[in-house]
């Protein structure tokens, strides 16, 4: 079956479809051993905001994998789905500086071409179809291959414009977020696929998975269910300090029941 992209308008029959591909694949998915490190981070009260747990637990676990896989301060950057170019405010907050070459489909109206730590090129085309013979210290996309219509097609590409001793680091979102966001991209990603784009956990390839069962329900009881289901708006931004407890204790949590995890980190190193 043909994948059904989610991020545009959908009838209810092609709703039906995408549920009917993404469900029994992501189920089966599963059944792949692949090794991976769970990363619950620890959070005090007053760091907790009103953003969903995954990215809060994102934000803090790619702070710390980022600066382990790529010690060297000065590189140069490629971002795939650039859009505003927020990645490099990210890599500037971490001390990182260089050039930066950014790609996406479009032209994002906050994109600015100047830029405090990096001298920045913004490439408006398909990365699946890039030609170039630069190569790259870090090569990163953040939760944007599930949007790539050939997502295979770009990890190629990623893989060719590495630098030998360079790093790539893709995030993206895990089967579990298929429930919790529904129709979402092409896809959610499962082991088996993980392993298809990236190989086997070894010295040159790590897997990083965030979140856990508490802040899944969590998710979906604050976010899915109101805002999505009922309609009923950002109940969480209503009662922020109730919804940041709850957030406090399911990534406690978290470190006890590490399952359902909704993103992984996927580190790879050119050697």
């Amino acid at each position: 079956m043909k994948e059904i992209c989610g991020d545009v308008r959908l009838t209810f029959t092609q709703k039906l479809q995408y549920l009917a591909l993404n469900i029994p694949r992501g189920f089966w998915g599963y059944l792949t051993l692949l090794k991976s490190t769970h990363v619950a981070p620890r959070f005090s009260f007053s760091e907790i905001s009103t953003e969903s747990p995954t990215r809060q637990l994102l934000d803090r676990v790619f702070s710390r994998v980022l600066q382990e896989a790529v010690p060297k301060k000065t590189i140069d950057v490629f971002d795939i789905g650039c859009g505003t170019g927020y990645v490099r405010d990210v890599l500037a907050s971490y001390g990182y500086s260089g050039t930066y070459t950014g790609i996406d489909m479009v032209r994002e109206g906050a994109y600015s071409d100047t830029h405090k730590a990096f001298s920045s090129t913004l490439i408006v085309d398909d990365v699946t179809t890039l030609k170039t013979d630069k190569k790259f210290d870090l090569v990163i996309s953040m939760t944007v291959l599930e949007h790539v219509v050939d997502d295979t097609a770009a990890v190629v590409v990623s893989h060719t414009i590495v630098k030998r001793g360079g790093t790539q680091i893709h995030v993206v979102p895990m089967f579990p977020t298929l429930f919790l966001y529904f129709w979402h991209g092409f896809r959610q990603y499962n082991k088996r696929r993980l392993k298809m784009l990236f190989g086997k956990a070894d010295e040159a390839t790590a897997y990083y998975r965030v979140g856990g069962l508490a802040s899944f329900f969590t998710h979906w009881c604050w976010i899915t269910l109101p805002e999505r289901i009922l309609g009923l708006g950002t109940i969480r931004k209503r009662l922020p300090k109730l919804y940041r407890l709850s957030l406090f204790v399911s990534f406690k949590i978290d470190w006890f029941l590490p399952f359902l995890a909704t993103a992984y980190i996927i580190v790879k190193r050119n050697k």
